[in-house]
């Protein structure tokens, strides 16, 4: 075997400390949120250690960092359930076994399994069941086919919903395609099948490690992709695929497509792994080195990982990039996810399939955008689903003076026409938009000769246009129109002009 292949999680394992320690982690502020939609803003927390494998038992959190099994209890009140992040040293499990660096549980028997490590690196799979008396029966798993008769490895065993499979790494070069291939065994009966490989689609001349069973998907990383270049990636893929062709009344176990999944989850140039999730809690983590010195580090996100990825770009009417805009998707006026973009016009937001959003784009100085979003459904069988939807952005001149023309009906009528209430229509919802801003507007009116009547005519049409923005504008955004007219001389060139300066100004 070769155990430099195995770095994937280990690093070297001391004797267990039996002591009681307290990491004090970030707050998990996306976890107090109810929301079912995946926060795309990463949350980072903070470990003095390297961690290297994830796992939830009962209302435990358990995390395995630089040979120290930690554990952090779930917390639930009426409003949300979230797990409370000062985890310590565990002393339950350390009592059967002061080298367990994994926790989980069958889900239909109630077995507790776990995987032990030893000074080289090699993980064996243990399971704990209590007996008519109350006691624990420990035995080392084993598996039809002598799988694991001559030492081999089994790391991170994780079960379908049923408890009908077990998928887990494991490290039998005679069998593998690289050092640490995916397999999976059945339940029989109280045993567990010969292993099975899970084939070219999942397995590569690399490393598959940590894998995880979401309802149907399989959650995995992979560092033998071209596009990984060496780095641990996460990928997802529908563990059974339907039956087609020949195959028919049976269902084929890892023949569906894998999916490299986005970011947050995967950022190129990093390790990436251990991607699990609570289905209680709503809540999940994965291990990533992305922005830290120390080594990798844990990584929080909450709600639903099965999803659609919106993403696209804003851009303003020249074509350019616009940065901080922010993206909401709301849905009977309540806003449920939303997102900013960045220095590249880039946004991303993670929703549900199959639903209608009304999606928003709003920035200072911009018109606000708001139209309806069908979210499609994925036909691929991703966990992820990707659609792409860019924006185009529009605004006034701010700071800058900007001209409307004719805006009143024919001859010396005081009323707005329709035109002229159309041509409004951007002005006020500019200001509707853009709340705050200092309005100041001059009109002038040059229908005769006389000075003094294209005066009067435009006070009159100032009465006009100001009764007809209080009626359409809030009360709070503030303008006021002047008269051009006053003893200027252009006024009596009988042009038949009539023209209305505005000006916006923060």
């Amino acid at each position: 075997m070769k155990q430099t292949r195995l770095k994937y999680y280990l690093s070297v394992h001391p004797l267990l400390i039996l002591f009681f320690f307290t990491f004090h982690l970030s707050p998990l502020t996306s976890l107090a949120q109810s929301s079912d939609f995946i926060v795309l803003r990463q949350q980072r927390i903070t470990l003095p250690r390297q961690v290297s494998s994830v796992s939830y038992l009962d209302n435990n959190f358990y995390c395995y960092a630089s040979g120290v099994l930690l554990k952090a209890q779930r917390q639930v009140d009426s409003q949300l359930s979230s797990f409370n992040f000062q985890l310590k040293a565990d002393t339950v499990f350390v009592k059967l076994d002061e080298n367990i660096d994994y926790v989980v549980r069958h889900p239909s028997t109630g077995d507790l399994y776990y995987t032990t490590l030893d000074k080289k690196g090699r993980s064996y799979l243990y399971r704990s069941t209590v007996t008519d008396n109350g006691k624990q029966k420990i035995s080392q798993v084993k598996m039809d086919g002598g799988f694991l008769d001559k030492g081999m490895c089994v790391y991170h065993p994780t079960f379908t919903d049923d408890g009908s499979l077990m998928v887990f790494s494991s490290s039998r070069e005679d069998r593998n395609r690289g050092s640490l291939d995916l397999w999976y065994s059945r339940y029989n009966g109280g045993e567990w099948s010969d292993p099975v490989n899970l084939g070219p689609r999942i397995n590569t001349s690399g490393d598959e490690v940590s894998p995880f069973l979401y309802h149907d998907c399989l959650l995995f990383a992979s560092s033998g992709n071209a596009d990984d270049h060496g780095h641990f990636t996460l990928y997802a893929t529908r563990l059974v695929s339907n039956p087609v062709g020949d195959t028919v009344g049976r269902r084929q176990i890892g023949r569906c497509l894998v999916q490299r999944l986005p970011e947050p989850f995967n950022v190129v140039g990093t390790d990436n792994l251990g991607l699990s999730y609570d289905s209680f809690a709503g809540c999940g983590y994965w291990i990533s080195n992305r922005d830290d010195v120390a080594g990798r580090q844990l990584y929080s996100f909450s709600g639903t990982l099965e999803s659609l990825l919106l993403w696209g770009t804003v851009s303003d009417k020249f074509d350019h990039p616009v940065a901080g805009v922010t993206v909401t998707a709301s849905q009977q006026g309540k806003v449920l996810c939303s997102a900013v973009s960045d220095a590249t016009g880039h946004y991303s937001l993670y929703l549900h399939c199959g639903q209608t959003y009304e999606l928003s784009f709003s920035k200072p100085d911009y018109f606000v955008t708001t139209e309806p979003l069908d979210a499609r459904q994925g036909g691929e069988g991703y966990l992820i689903t990707e659609q792409q939807h860019n924006v185009k952005l529009h605004g006034l001149p701010v700071g800058q003076r900007f001209y409307y023309d004719d805006l009143f009906a024919p001859d010396a009528a005081v009323e707005l026409s329709d035109r002229g209430r159309e041509e409004l229509v951007p002005l006020v919802q500019f200001l509707v938009d853009n709340p705050g801003k200092k309005v100041s507007m001059t009109l002038l009116n040059d229908l005769t000769d006389d000075p003094s009547f294209n005066s009067l005519l435009t006070d009159r049409r100032i009465l006009t246009l100001e009764k007809y923005l209080r009626k359409v504008l809030p009360e709070t955004i503030e303008f006021n129109i002047s008269n051009a007219c006053n003893g200027v001389e252009k006024c009596s060139t009988a042009t038949g002009s009539s023209i209305l300066t505005v000006l916006i100004d923060n």
